[in-house]
């Protein structure tokens, strides 16, 4: 009995406690993601073009860093200035599961190279086609009207009779719609066409939510250019990288150094007619543009009180001294036309902004 007692004695309890709260600070989950800055990286690396040779690698697209959140980075994002919580379903879909999230950031960083391609080489006047088959279906919301009709895979060419070429224009289709109201729809499966009906309910529990299929849908299309362009990009999703893909290929498709000597970076979904779109993070990208040695950051302009992406670069600026210019920009052609009117940075040891076009 004796040397039972003993034994007993003997078992570490404190330290088996501390092993388990340690194991549920960094396993057990929370509902949010934590944002971070994260790099800036040079576009020239990425990209080349048929007979274009002179890459100056001046243009760099920006990133930010999002770690699933657990008890340890919920602590860590509320006493860290750097990071910020950012609540789980503005990240990722009811029910997607991290593989089809990867995906879809996956799809749209493709989607947007192809978006890049289409303005920039329109700007410069060079040639370019486009094959716009339609929205092809990356996911099917559980318990929405799609289910019954499409899966993942499948190409949606038009809706009630209209061609749909880009999620912004069925989001249009569909905003002065309400729950109950049934679609049309004509659909590719494995090249096969196909029609059916699709009665539209609401994307979130929200009483005053828009309505939808229940799809989570990216542009299918063909693009060719002449000359021919490849981008070759690793580990990096989103669309939000549009702008600086096309400052680049519009530096290689014309004469001379389109940034002037400054190095460039910033941030920008890209329409194919050249309009620049709101992102995330915005002023943990101009951080890491900052840090990186950039000299010029550009963001999408705000147009609306719901847009902040320049109001949060610039916050960002002021608050930690940053040695960076925030430019906003509406469009392509508002970004080249800003790097056209900078003086030689060979001429200037500082960037003086009385003799630039400030927009």
């Amino acid at each position: 009995m004796r040397s039972q007692r003993n034994w007993t004695r003997k078992i570490p309890y404190k330290s088996i406690l501390m092993v388990f709260f340690m194991l549920s600070i960094l396993l057990v989950p929370v509902p949010y993601y934590v944002m971070k800055p994260g790099s800036a990286q040079d576009v020239g690396s990425m990209m080349s073009i048929a007979g274009e040779e002179d890459i100056y690698h001046r243009f760099y697209l920006t990133t930010i860093s999002l770690v699933k959140g657990n008890i340890f980075w919920y602590v860590y994002a509320n006493v860290d200035r750097d990071s910020e919580l950012i609540a789980e379903e503005e990240v990722v879909i009811k029910g997607e599961d991290p593989q089809e999230y990867r995906v879809r950031q996956e799809e749209m960083m493709e989607s947007s190279q192809e978006a890049a391609i289409i303005a920039a080489y329109t700007f410069a006047e060079k040639d370019v086609t486009v094959d716009n088959r339609g929205l092809k279906i990356l996911r099917v919301v559980e318990g929405m009207g799609a289910t019954r009709e499409l899966m993942p895979g499948d190409v949606l060419v038009a809706v009630d009779g209209e061609r749909v070429n880009s999620v912004e224009q069925l989001g249009e289709l569909l905003d002065e719609k309400k729950t109950g109201d049934k679609v049309d729809i004509v659909y590719e499966r494995q090249r096969e066409r196909r029609k059916g009906t699709i009665t539209l309910r609401p994307l979130s529990e929200d009483p005053s939510a828009n309505v939808g299929m229940g799809i989570v849908p990216v542009v299918d299309r063909e693009v060719e250019t002449k000359p021919e362009v490849e981008i070759a990009v690793e580990e990096i999703g989103g669309p939000s990288a549009g702008l600086l893909f096309a400052l680049q290929m519009v530096d290689l498709l014309s004469e001379g150094d389109l940034s002037k000597g400054y190095k460039v970076a910033g941030t920008g979904t890209l329409s194919t007619t050249g309009e620049v779109g709101q992102i995330g993070g915005a002023s943990y990208k101009v951080l890491a543009a900052e840090q990186a040695g950039a000299e010029l950051f550009f963001v999408p302009r705000d147009r609306t009180e719901t847009e902040r992406n320049t109001h949060d670069a610039r916050e960002r600026v002021k608050r930690d001294g940053l040695d960076i210019r925030v430019v906003p920009v509406s469009s392509l052609e508002e970004a080249v036309m800003y790097l056209e009117t900078l003086p030689e940075k060979r001429q200037a040891k500082n960037l003086d902004t009385s003799q630039v076009l400030i927009l």
